[in-house]
């Protein structure tokens, strides 16, 4: 079999996979989501750095832990986690200080892109020895790590109508989606409101005056990473001048692309990420159907192929 041939072969089943290997945009970008990696086993307060990848102003509670600190029964109270062996928890609301505020943070995998959307979800319970709740829990995304959480308005708020954070037995989901200016690294999480601004609920039993809540299962997903336009206009309008691989949150990422007749015509590399209808000489390639192989890493080193087709419009 000639090579022509073979890479005819070969790009022709492109087609026949479109659509079958997706790109990381399912990709959790949240370091130990659960808190289930560890360094040591919590004994006291304000442990949170004993979860990998975590900081903050919070407790760490791991199966492992001394009685206070162990799940399911802990200083709180009794909670299974959500997932795994562990979870956080954070003072929400403490009366007689003011604005006085738990929080955990982590620096994300990688940033994220500009103008992708991204879900972001987590899970919270009450605990049980809490006369207080609040419904103000949210999400914070910066290019910086932050201390004043009521300094800084979160891009994720619970919905306090729809959503209420009043349950003591289960543990109930905040989510929501924003759209990425493109610098944001860390994620914060705990209440962002001042305290005149709290929703609060009160329990009818509990030891604690202040408010206090279990996290688990941190996500953030980007929910249109894995889109590659299939067609593009490269006639220099400054409107669909290229196709740019750069931006699908993904490492070690390599592009070739192909002519119908099996020649490279683009090969990207780590200063070369834009396609501009272009062949490797510098020539405009005519229009047509080319073919892309794509080539990346995910964060787990697992190695993927992603193929498709790239219509060429002048």
């Amino acid at each position: 079999m000639n090579k022509t041939l073979s890479y005819y072969l070969l790009i022709s089943s492109f087609i026949l996979f479109v659509g079958t290997n997706q790109s990381s945009g399912q990709t959790n970008l949240v370091h130990n989501p659960s808190f289930e990696i560890f360094t040591s086993c919590p004994t006291f307060y304000d442990q949170i750095n004993n979860a990998n990848y975590w900081s903050g102003n919070a407790e760490y509670f791991n199966s492992c832990g001394t009685l206070n600190f162990s799940v399911p029964n802990n200083f709180t109270g009794n909670q299974f986690a959500n997932s795994g062996e562990a979870y956080v928890g954070i003072h929400t609301y403490s009366p007689g200080y003011i604005n006085s505020r738990g929080y955990i943070q982590s620096e994300l995998i990688t940033n994220l892109v500009e103008n992708r959307n991204y879900l972001v979800e987590f899970y919270v319970s009450a605990v049980d020895n809490c006369l207080l709740g609040i419904n103000n829990m949210g999400a914070y995304f910066s290019d910086t790590i932050i201390y004043n959480l009521v300094l800084h308005p979160p891009q994720i708020n619970n919905d306090i109508l729809l959503n209420p954070l009043n349950n003591k037995d289960e543990w109930i989901k905040v989510s929501g989606n924003f759209i990425a200016k493109g610098t944001e690294k860390f994620i914060t999480i705990g209440n962002f409101n001042d305290d005149a601004s709290i929703d609060t609920i009160h329990f009818p039993s509990g030891g604690f005056a202040d408010g206090y809540y279990y996290i688990d299962d941190v996500s953030v997903i980007c929910t249109n990473c894995d889109l590659i336009p299939n067609i593009f206009s490269p006639n220099n309008d400054n409107q669909n001048d290229y196709i740019d691989f750069s931006n699908l949150n993904l490492v070690e990422e390599i592009v070739d692309i192909y002519n119908r007749w099996g020649n490279v015509v683009f090969q990207s590399s780590a200063t070369n990420t834009k396609w501009d209808g272009k062949d490797l000489k510098g020539n405009d390639c005519s229009e047509g159907v080319y073919y892309y192989v794509f080539h990346y890493s995910e964060f787990i080193n697992k190695e993927i192929d992603k193929k498709g087709f790239i219509q060429l419009v002048r």
